[in-house]
């Protein structure tokens, strides 16, 4: 994390828009891309978080190298940190789940009217939004934050999820509010436009996660410190490489 500064979710969001607004053509593929695979692969939900996956991967491909990267080592790579963060976030509902379980049978001690009286609270409108409160910070915690650990690997610095952690320490709650700000604007996009067609409340949907992805990417560039230039700047060395003789590309490695 950049020393003694904070993360500011107007910046992060001021940000995303410029991009966006500096990259039409790469914003209107990925909206046009994921609105496809959600139509097509919609009765799918395996297919459907393929999709999703794909997305943000394309995406970063276009945010940090300014292509699609189509190596196979760096999707493999990418995609084993991206699993790796899936799975933190499944072992943390299940572990919450059996706390959750566990107090509740130490706090009954097997009285059956306990029992229904506490089932009654977890299913009633309160119980609802607490277990939604406590699975979107699980979402934050043990998946959003890990998985800065896969944008590391398309990006190059390829830094571990031990690493996500360290340098995200103290700010755990600008990003989940950054992050439910973005939940916020793809739910009211969805909201507007459901009057209207299915068809074009969908685009709306594809078109506020995309916008989302970008925000995801400003939030790994202020804690892993990629500023605009150096994004940009790493991207014209690696194609004025590319375009030097093999044996002027190796002096230049040696060189260094």
């Amino acid at each position: 994390m950049i020393s003694g500064k904070k993360l500011s979710i107007k910046k992060v969001y001021t940000s995303a828009a410029k991009y966006i607004f500096a990259h039409p053509k790469g914003f209107l593929f990925l909206t046009i891309f994921y609105y496809l695979e959600s139509l097509i692969f919609s009765a799918s939900p395996f297919l459907h978080l393929l999709g999703l996956y794909l997305l943000i991967y394309l995406a970063a491909g276009l945010y940090y190298k300014q292509r699609l990267i189509l190596n196979t080592e760096t999707f493999l790579h990418a995609t084993l940190r991206f699993v790796t963060a899936v799975m933190l976030f499944i072992i943390s509902l299940i572990l919450s789940s059996l706390c959750i379980n566990l107090i509740i049978h130490i706090f009954c001690n097997g009285h059956g009217s306990c029992y229904l009286y506490t089932n009654h609270i977890i299913e009633s409108n309160l119980g609802i939004t607490v277990k939604y409160i406590v699975l979107f910070f699980l979402l934050v915690a043990c998946f959003l934050i890990p998985s800065f650990a896969f944008l590391s690997e398309i990006s190059g610095k390829s830094r571990s999820v031990i690493s996500a952690y360290a340098k995200t320490k103290g700010s755990f709650a600008s990003i989940s509010v950054c992050i439910l700000t973005a939940i916020i604007i793809t739910w009211l996009f969805m909201a507007v436009f459901a009057f209207v067609n299915p068809y074009i409340a969908q685009f709306a949907y594809t078109t506020a996660l995309v916008f989302g992805t970008i925000v995801y990417f400003k939030m790994y560039d202020f804690f892993y410190g990629i500023s605009e230039t150096k994004r940009t700047a790493g991207t014209k060395e690696e194609k004025a490489l590319k375009t030097v003789k093999p044996e002027e590309n190796e002096a230049n490695v040696n060189q260094r």
